[in-house]
């Protein structure tokens, strides 16, 4: 049975969701607005049991990632909508990268981070353009992977 203990310290303040830095194949590409769809869902398989209608058995199947979602303001570099041509084009081993999302507290410090292993982008999304907006132009880039793996930094 897991075993929650209580590791709290007079220090221990919740993260900033605003300092970030992402890195792709350990290249800091920063300038990101939104990280979204950090999450991991297990699968349940439920069997009822015969004979027995008070209750459901339930039971852990297989760990899920959903796709990240990349924002950042639009700017002259193209490798995102490059990525995704060849993601369509090229063999997927071929343009797998790994992702990583750093959380930085207040000092700069990296405190959490995200990695996904052997991602490649399912889909990118360039700025809806208005002409009675005054906002910066957003691109999306969308991307799949097969791990994830998460690390924690001393502090």
């Amino acid at each position: 049975m897991f075993n929650f203990t209580d590791t709290s310290t007079d220090d221990d303040d919740p993260y900033n969701s605003y300092r970030f830095q992402v890195e792709i194949d350990g290249i800091i590409v920063g300038g990101f607005t939104e990280v979204s769809g950090l999450r991991v869902e297990t699968n349940v398989v439920e069997y009822r049991e015969g004979g027995v209608n008070d209750f459901t058995h339930k039971f852990p199947d297989h760990i899920r990632g959903s796709n990240v979602v990349l924002r950042r303001g639009l700017t002259d570099y193209t490798e995102f909508f490059t990525w995704m041509i060849e993601s369509t084009t090229t063999k997927r081993a071929d343009v797998q990268q790994d992702v990583m999302v750093t959380l930085l507290d207040k000092l700069g410090q990296e405190v959490w981070a995200w990695e996904f292993i052997d991602a490649y982008p399912v889909r990118w999304e360039g700025p809806q353009l208005r002409s009675d907006g005054g906002g910066v132009s957003i691109e999306m880039v969308e991307i799949t992977y097969e791990r994830l793996e998460t690390l924690t930094y001393s502090r």
